[in-house]
C-alpha cells in the first residue's frame, strides 16, 4: 500500500515539475533499493516536456548536493525518513495537504489509480527503441542514467520535433561528460547522440523539416544518405562534416554508403556543379575519417576502400579534369591527397599515377591532348614502333606549336630523361631517343637549336652523324641557287656544315663542303645540286646539262675543265675531250655558229686519230647536213652578180662540206655509207653548176661571208675543185677568153 502511494506520489510531483519533493522520494528510493528506476522512468514520462531541461539536474547530483537545496529538506527529521517508508508518506503528505484525499483514499480508489499510471507510464515508455547497443543490459547505474536520458530525450521530441537538441543541457552534464572508466555506456549513448540526434538536428534546421527521432531512425539507410546529398545542388562542408559523416559512422554503413553512393558508377562528373560536389565529398571525408575511425585496423580497411573509390572516380573523369581545368593542376590537388599505395583499375598504384601527372606537366606541359589515359596506355602498350610513333606526334606537335624550345629541355636535363623513358619504356638507351629529338628538329630546320643541343653533348654516337648527314643531302638536294651565297638553302647547308665540323668521326665532311663549294660554283650555270649529285662520276653529264642550259657556254672549254673536273677532282681522259669537243659541236649547230663548228672538227682531225672520234661519226654528218637559212639570203652578199635563186648555197659552204664530208666517208660506218656518199653527191653536183672563180674571187673581197681561214681553205681547195672537174673549168676559160 505505501509503494502505491510513494508510486501516485511521484507521478504528482514528477507532472508538476516538483524537483524538491522528488529528491526526498528518490532518496529514499535509492536507499532501500525499491524500484529506484521505476520512479526515474516516471519523472522521465510525465514531467513537463517544455520544462527547462536543466531542472532535471537533481536528478544526477551527488547526495550531499541534494541536502542543501531547500527548506523542505531541512524540515525533515534526520535521515531516519529514508528508512522508514509510511514516516516518508506521512511527512510530505504534511507538507502537502491537498494531496490527501489523492493518496489516502479507499483501497480500490488506490490501487485503479495505480493501476492506470503503471499503464500509461509503461506504455509511453514501451513506444521508444531500446537504445542501440542496449544500454539496458548494462546493468549498471551509469547505463540506466543514459537510458533514462535517452527515453526523456525521445518522449520529448515527440512531443516537440521542433528543436531535436532540446536536452542538450542534460547531456552537457559532466555527469555524462565525463567519461567513465571500462563502462561502455558512455561511448554508446554519447555515439547515438552524434550519429542520430546531431545529423537529425541538421538535417531538420537545413531542410526546414521536423522529422521526429523515432521517424529518422526507422528510415533506411540509403534513404537518410540520400537525403543528405541530394537536398543541395552544392555539397557544402558544414552537411559532410556535421549530417553525412557522423551518420555513416554511427550506422556502421561506410561500405553500403561506397558500393551506392561514392564509386566511378555512381559519380559522373559532366560540369562544375558535379565536381564541386564531389571535391567536397572527396576532401572533408578523406581528411575527417581518421577522427571518426579510431581503431586502426578499421581505419586502414575503410581509408583504403574510400581512397581506392576515389583514385577511381578521379581517373575515370581525369580527362574532363584535365581539358576543363587547362591542365593538371585541379587533379593534383586530389591525387595529393591519396596514399601512394592505393591501387587503381589498369592504371596500378597511385605513386605511379602521381608520377604521370608530373609528367603531364612537366614534359607535355599539360597540354589537354594528353591525358591520364593517354600516357598510361602508352606506359602500358608493348610494340615498340607503336611508341615511336606516339612520342614522335608528341615532337611534331611541339614544333607545329612553336615550342622547339621545350624540346632542347627535353635531352639536356636528367631528369626529363628519365620521366620519357618512364613514358616511352620500349626505348632501351637514351641515345635513341637523342635521335629521335634530333631527326625531329632536323626536319623542322631547326639547324641552329640542334647545333646548341650536340655542343653540349657526347659526339660518340655515329648515328646522330648519319641523320645530321642525311638532312645534309635532303637540304642540298632542294638547293636550287641564285647565284649567291645568301640563298636561304645556301645557309642552311653551312649551318649543317658547321654542326658536322665539330662532330668527331665525320669523315666526310670535307668532301661535304667540298660538294657545297661544287654546287656554289656550278649554280651559276643552272646545275642543281641533285645533278651533281647523281653524276659525280659522269662530269660529261653535267658538261651537256650546263650546255642545255647556257647558249654561249660552248665555246668555253676552259670552264668544263675547270668548274667540272677541277672541282670534282677528276682527271680528263682524251676520250672526255673527244667527247667535250662533240657536244661542243652540237650545240654551236643549236646555235647557228658553223664557223666554231667547222674549227671544232678541224680541231678533232688534226689532234685525234680516227678510230677516237668515230663513234661521233652522226655528229659530224650532222655538220655536213646543216644549213643556216641566212645562207639563202643574198643580201648577205651584198652584190647582185651572185646567182638571184636563193635556195643555192654559198660556195664556200659547199667547198667546206665537201672538205669534211671526204673525211667523214673514212669513218662513218659501212652500212651508214651510202647515204653519206650520196649527199657527197649532191654537194659535187651543186658545186658543178656554179662559177666558182667568180664566186671564189668575191668571197675573197667579202669580209663578212667567212674569217680568214675559210678563205684559206677556198684558195686550198681551187686545185681540187679543178681535178674534180676539169672539163667544164676548161669551156669557162674559153667562154671567158
Amino acid at each position: 500500500m505505501i509503494e502505491k502511494q510513494l508510486y501516485l506520489l511521484t507521478c504528482i510531483f514528477a507532472s508538476r515539475g516538483d524537483s524538491l519533493n522528488l529528491k526526498i522520494i528518490l532518496k529514499n528510493e535509492k536507499v532501500n533499493g525499491v524500484n529506484f528506476v521505476e520512479k526515474l522512468n516516471i519523472v522521465c514520462v510525465l514531467w513537463p516536456e517544455l520544462d527547462d531541461p536543466s531542472n532535471l539536474k537533481f536528478l544526477f547530483t551527488d547526495d550531499e548536493e541534494m541536502t542543501d537545496d531547500s527548506d523542505l529538506i531541512r524540515s525533515y527529521d534526520g535521515d531516519d525518513i529514508y528508512r522508514n517508508p509510511a514516516d516518508l508518506v506521512v511527512n510530505i503528505l504534511k507538507n502537502n495537504e491537498e494531496l490527501i484525499s489523492i493518496i489516502e483514499s479507499d483501497h480500490n480508489c488506490l490501487n485503479e489509480r495505480y493501476d492506470h499510471m503503471v499503464d500509461y507510464i509503461n506504455t509511453k515508455l514501451s513506444v521508444i527503441q531500446t537504445l542501440k547497443g542496449s544500454l539496458d543490459v548494462l546493468n549498471t547505474e551509469l547505463s540506466l542514467k543514459y537510458t533514462w536520458l535517452k527515453n526523456r530525450i525521445i518522449l520529448v521530441n515527440n512531443f516537440y520535433p521542433m528543436d531535436t537538441i532540446f536536452n542538450r543541457t542534460l547531456w552537457s552534464l559532466k555527469v555524462f561528460r565525463d567519461k567513465p572508466i571500462n563502462d561502455q555506456s558512455h561511448s554508446i549513448f554519447f555515439n547515438w547522440i552524434n550519429g542520430t540526434i546531431y545529423p537529425l538536428y541538421y538535417i531538420n534546421q537545413r531542410l526546414n523539416k521536423t522529422l521526429k527521432i523515432q521517424e529518422f531512425e526507422n528510415l533506411k539507410t540509403e534513404d537518410v544518405i540520400n537525403m543528405i546529398l541530394n537536398s543541395q545542388e552544392t555539397l557544402k562542408k558544414e552537411t559532410i562534416v556535421n549530417e553525412l559523416f557522423p551518420y555513416i559512422r554511427y550506422n556502421n554503413c561506410f561500405d553500403l554508403y561506397l558500393e551506392s553512393f561514392f564509386n566511378s558508377d555512381k559519380i559522373q562528373i559532366n560540369n562544375l556543379s558535379d565536381y564541386q560536389r564531389f571535391k567536397s565529398l572527396f576532401i572533408e571525408i578523406n581528411e575527417e575519417i581518421r577522427s571518426f575511425f579510431g581503431n586502426l585496423d578499421e581505419l586502414t580497411s575503410i581509408n583504403s576502400k574510400f581512397q581506392t573509390n576515389s583514385l577511381d572516380i578521379i581517373l575515370k573523369n581525369n580527362k574532363w579534369l584535365i581539358t576543363q581545368f587547362k591542365g593538371t593542376k585541379e587533379i593534383n590537388e586530389l591525387i595529393i591527397r591519396i596514399d601512394h599505395n592505393i591501387e587503381a583499375k589498369k592504371y596500378g598504384n597511385c605513386f605511379k599515377i602521381k608520377k604521370i601527372l608530373r609528367i603531364i606537366e612537366n614534359i607535355f606541359h599539360n597540354d589537354i591532348t594528353y591525358t591520364i589515359d593517354e600516357i598510361n596506355d602508352t606506359i602500358e602498350n608493348n610494340n615498340k614502333e607503336q611508341q615511336v610513333s606516339k612520342f614522335t606526334e608528341f615532337l611534331e606537335n611541339l614544333m607545329k606549336n612553336g615550342y622547339s624550345f621545350r624540346i632542347e629541355k627535353l635531352i639536356t636535363n636528367s631528369e626529363n630523361i628519365k620521366d620519357i623513358k618512364f613514358v616511352f619504356n620500349k626505348f632501351e638507351t637514351t641515345e635513341e631517343i637523342e635521335r629521335l629529338v634530333i631527326d625531329i628538329l632536323m626536319n623542322y630546320r631547326e639547324f641552329d637549336l640542334v647545333g646548341d643541343i650536340l655542343g653540349s653533348h657526347s659526339d660518340e654516337d655515329s648515328q646522330i652523324n648519319d641523320i645530321v648527314i642525311k638532312y645534309y643531302w635532303k637540304t642540298i638536294k632542294k638547293f636550287n641557287n641564285d647565284g649567291t651565297k645568301k640563298n636561304v638553302e645556301m645557309l642552311n647547308i653551312e649551318k649543317i656544315l658547321t654542326i658536322l665540323k665539330h662532330r668527331k668521326e665525320v669523315n666526310e665532311y670535307h668532301y661535304l663542303r667540298q660538294l657545297v663549294n661544287n654546287c656554289y660554283e656550278l649554280s651559276k650555270y643552272s646545275i642543281k645540286p641533285i645533278d651533281i649529285i647523281q653524276y659525280k662520276q659522269e662530269p660529261i653529264k653535267i658538261i651537256s646539262k650546263m650546255l642545255e642550259n647556257n647558249n654561249g657556254l660552248y665555246k668555253e672549254f676552259e670552264i668544263f675543265n675547270e668548274k667540272v673536273y677541277n672541282n670534282l677532282q677528276i682527271e680528263i681522259t682524251n676520250d672526255e675531250r673527244i667527247e667535250i669537243i662533240n657536244l661542243q659541236i652540237i650545240n654551236s649547230l643549236k646555235n647557228f655558229d658553223f664557223n666554231f663548228a667547222y674549227q671544232m672538227i678541224q680541231d678533232l682531225f688534226a689532234n685525234y686519230q680516227a678510230e677516237s672520234y668515230q663513234k661521233y661519226w652522226e655528229t659530224i654528218y650532222l655538220f655536213v647536213k646543216f644549213t643556216d637559212p641566212k645562207w639563202f639570203d643574198i643580201n648577205n652578199y651584198g652584190d647582185n652578180s651572185r646567182n638571184e635563186s636563193s635556195d643555192e648555197l654559198p660556195i664556200n659552204i659547199i667547198i667546206t662540206k665537201l672538205e669534211i664530208i671526204e673525211e667523214l666517208s673514212n669513218i662513218c660506218p659501212v652500212e651508214e655509207s651510202e647515204k653519206v656518199i650520196n649527199y657527197w653527191s649532191e654537194l659535187e653536183l651543186e658545186l658543178a653548176t656554179r662559177d666558182i672563180i667568180y664566186e671564189a674571187e668575191y668571197i675573197e673581197k667579202d669580209e663578212n661571208s667567212m674569217n680568214n681561214s675559210m678563205n684559206k681553205i677556198i684558195n686550198d681547195m681551187s686545185m681540187t675543185v679543178s681535178s674534180f672537174f676539169p672539163h667544164s673549168a676548161g669551156s669557162n676559160t674559153t667562154a671567158t677568153t
